[in-house]
């Protein structure tokens, strides 16, 4: 049950921090946000699932 709340507390912060593009967290302050957000939702994914 842990690790599906994790998963979608993650999902939901990611999502909407690369959705809005205003909230934290920013990590390049540019385009590479677009790519590094997703991909880090997706790592956290696969760390939860394990």
């Amino acid at each position: 049950m842990f690790k599906l709340s994790a998963v979608i507390g993650s999902m939901a912060f990611f999502t909407s921090s690369w959705l809005s593009g205003t909230t934290l967290p920013r990590l390049t302050e540019g385009v590479g946000d677009y790519l590094l957000m997703p991909l880090l939702g997706y790592i956290t994914i696969i760390i939860a699932a394990q």
